[in-house]
This record gives C-alpha cells, sequence and structure tokens, in this order.
C-alpha cells in the first residue's frame, strides 16, 4: 500500500517545528507501523536527508518507550495498542496520516517524535520506597493477600508510563499514570506503612511539573494500551485524603470526608489545628464561613463554644466575604497576605480566592495565581515546546 504521511519534525526544544509531507510506498501490511518509519528512514538516509527520530526500544509493548499521535489518537486507532504493536492492516491504501508528538508541556520536545517524560519519573521517585522486608521469591505468599487485591494490583502495576494518558488529556493530566503507581502499592500489605504518605508526595509532585488537573473526561482510559481504568484515580485521590495513621486500617470505618451536615464546622476546626504554626487569616476565614453556613445547610446544633469561636472568627477576618459550594470553599477577598504549605487532607477540593485556583498542596503565596486553565491547557500542534 502507498500512504500519506504529515510528520511532525523538530530539531530541539527552541525550534518552532512544522509538519512536513512524505510518502511511504509499496509498505507491507504485515509491517508494524514503526517498520513502516524504518522504511521511509531508509529512504531519507539514501536521499541524504535527516531522519525522522522516533523513541522505541523492545517493540513488543512493554517498555513505554514508543509513542506518539497518530491523527489526533495517542498511540493509533486500535484500543489497548501501543503504536509498535500497531499493524498497517488497520490503515487502507491512499489514507493520509497525521503523526505528532506527545501534546503536553510537561513533556517537551527533544527532537521531531521524541519527547522527555523524565517528568514520569521525578513522580515515582517522590513516592520513596517501602520499608516492609518482601523477601525472596519463595517468601512471598508469606503474607496472605486477598485474590481481589492481588489482581487489582496487578492491574495497576501494568502501566508501562508511556505517556498516552497525559498526550489524551484535554487538561494534561497525569492522574491515571500517578493513581496506578499509587494503587499497585495501595493494595498490597506491604505498601500500607507510607501509603499515605506516598500518595500526598506524589500528587504533590505531579502538580510541581506541570500537569493539569482531571476533570474525570476519561480519554485517558480510552487510549491507555494496559487499559487501566478510572478507578485507579479514585483510589489516588481516597489515599491522598486519607487522615494520617489511617494506612492500613479498616477504610470503611475510617472518615474520609464529614457528612454534609457539619462540614463547615468540621472543616474549620480541623484546618484550624492544621494551620497551628501558621498564618492564621485563612483559617479565620473558614471559620467565618463555618459562621454563614446557616444560609446553605440550617443551623447545626453546637455549644456555645463553638459558636463564640465563630464569631470571633467572623469578626477577625472583615475583609473576607465566605460563600459555600458543594464541593470547595470560595472566597472573594479585598486583601489576603497569608501563605500556606500544604492543604489538609480532609478538604474535598480546592479553595478559590478571587480568579485563583489554589490546589490543595502548593507552596506559593496565596496572593499569587498558583494554577489557570493556561498553565493545564496542552499547547496545539504548532508550539510543541
Amino acid at each position: 500500500m502507498n500512504l500519506i504521511l504529515h510528520v511532525w519534525r523538530q530539531k530541539n526544544a527552541k525550534d518552532p517545528g512544522r509538519m512536513v509531507r512524505y510518502e511511504a510506498r509499496n509498505i507491507s501490511a504485515h509491517m508494524s507501523f514503526l517498520e513502516m518509519l524504518d522504511v521511509v528512514n531508509e529512504e531519507l538516509i539514501a536521499r541524504g536527508e535527516e531522519p525522522i527520530a522516533f523513541d522505541h526500544d523492545c517493540r513488543e509493548g512493554i517498555c513505554g518507550m514508543c509513542g506518539f499521535m497518530i491523527n489526533g489518537v495517542a498511540h493509533g486507532p486500535e484500543r489497548g495498542t501501543t503504536v509498535c504493536q500497531l499493524h498497517m492492516r488497520h490503515f487502507k491504501d491512499g489514507d493520509e496520516l497525521y503523526i505528532e508528538p506527545w501534546r503536553s508541556r510537561a513533556f517537551p520536545v527533544i527532537k521531531d517524535l521524541v519527547v522527555d517524560r523524565s517528568a514520569f519519573d521525578r513522580i515515582i521517585s517522590a513516592g520513596g520506597y517501602i520499608s516492609v522486608r518482601t523477601g525472596s521469591a519463595p517468601d512471598a505468599n508469606a503474607i496472605p493477600v486477598p485474590k481481589e487485591n492481588a489482581e487489582l494490583a496487578m492491574d495497576a502495576a501494568a502501566c508501562i508510563a508511556c505517556g498516552a494518558c497525559v498526550a489524551q488529556c484535554p487538561n494534561g493530566s497525569a492522574a491515571l499514570f500517578t493513581g496506578a503507581k499509587i494503587a499497585h502499592l495501595g493494595l498490597l500489605p506491604q505498601g500500607q506503612p507510607e501509603r499515605d504518605r506516598r500518595a500526598v508526595a506524589m500528587v504533590v509532585q505531579m502538580t510541581k511539573e506541570g500537569f493539569g488537573h482531571c476533570t474525570n473526561i476519561g480519554e485517558c482510559e480510552a487510549v491507555c494500551p494496559k487499559e487501566i481504568k478510572l478507578d485507579v484515580i479514585a483510589r489516588m485521590h481516597r489515599d491522598y485524603r486519607m487522615p494520617r495513621g489511617q494506612a492500613g486500617k479498616n477504610r470503611a470505618s475510617a472518615r474520609i470526608s464529614p457528612p454534609r451536615s457539619r462540614w463547615p464546622e468540621t472543616a474549620a476546626s480541623g484546618y484550624a489545628r492544621f494551620c497551628n504554626s501558621s498564618s492564621r487569616a485563612v483559617s479565620a476565614s473558614i471559620f467565618a464561613a463555618s459562621a454563614s453556613r446557616s444560609a446553605f445547610f440550617g443551623k447545626p446544633k453546637r455549644s456555645s463554644a463553638a459558636a463564640a469561636r465563630s464569631s470571633r472568627a467572623a469578626s477577625a477576618a472583615p475583609a473576607l466575604r465566605p460563600t459555600l459550594s458543594m464541593n470547595a470553599l470560595s472566597f472573594s477577598p479585598t486583601s489576603l497576605t497569608a501563605s500556606e504549605t500544604s492543604w489538609p487532607a480532609f478538604l474535598p477540593c480546592s479553595i478559590t480566592v478571587g480568579s485563583t485556583c489554589l490546589p490543595r498542596s502548593t507552596s506559593a503565596s496565596i496572593t499569587r495565581p498558583v494554577c489557570s486553565p493556561a498553565t493545564a491547557a496542552r499547547p496545539s500542534p504548532a508550539h510543541h515546546t
């Protein structure tokens, strides 16, 4: 068969890059997609031109090295398949194919279709090691593991860190990758001692690397070559919000988020303890939100001491006009100069101050923007930098 290829060519991260048209002739239907590119490169080298650079290693769908966009789909049109295992019989003679590198600012282009995915390595490193002695292979059955947990952990461990989930996500989120790495240890007994700390460290590192936030669109699951489910993202959020010291205990009895009927007051008191050695302005503002909660859920039963605390907190933050929503606390401040290093685990989403979106873990000042849609959006094909 004969194909027309439009391939993204870019010398380095600073080069603007461009699409270049090539013709692939006499391509066998039994070739893999990478073998087809090998044939094109041989022709380019014979003409004295620069060959197309692309990542590859095992070519068996195991290592996770290969990967790029084919007609806007990560790894191409076949589900559960890496690009090295994608065969040309899935295309027709005369097809036009647009081939681009992974679309994510967290994956800067090195050359052509090769991107830097070292951000994944740093997320894994942030998780650290497990402290439990696992023993050698014959000792593996010394610790009983429920069959369901073992299968779920194995499914999560199948992640090959190819980056397709990030490239396909409109937000450029690495939640599926990070969730898989957190879940495959969090489901096993050996991973329990560091379970909560591991989740926090990896999510914080994921945010630092510049990946976007997950909004449950599901594009990542659709293109994952190992068909990892969105369930791992839910497990990641649950472990991230887990009260400290709850790792390994009965999760059914561990209250992750307080009941809605008394959520504001509980969040306020807990957050005050969390901010014991930090700024009191944000703490006072959440107490103020508790004072105005009756407009949303009705006035709860509480002691006179709690009412007095809310009253003092409301007067301590006159510059804040707190409002309460189902998923987050929002404030419209005229002035707020507090600085926090981390949001507590029991806050369900994020805190928005004016137009500034504050993720649950940040080391930046509240008075300046921390994240915005622009930082999470993926670049257009003409700006792979």
